[in-house]
């Protein structure tokens, strides 16, 4: 069964030295994700600075939109 496209969360500012399993250990706080995906620039083979995380229930997700986030101290968006 497919996951409600509402429960999809799109992260911007992700720098370079983060990777999946930061975004995991920090937004896993607010509730369980079903997947998180960081697509990889085809030329230089690391991640485009963006990531999407899914979350399984769309209370996880208002939760996490009330926050500003900082990962490993570097500031990234959500919406």
């Amino acid at each position: 069964m497919a996951l409600p496209i509402l429960s999809k969360m799109f992260v911007s500012g992700v720098a370079t030295g983060i990777g999946e399993a930061d975004l995991r250990r920090h937004f896993q706080q607010f509730g369980k994700m079903a997947d998180v995906h960081m697509p990889i620039d085809r030329l230089t083979g690391r991640h485009r600075g963006f990531a999407f995380v899914h979350f399984t229930r769309l209370e996880h997700l208002i939760c996490v939109l009330a926050y500003r986030h900082t990962i490993d101290g570097h500031a990234v968006g959500t919406r």
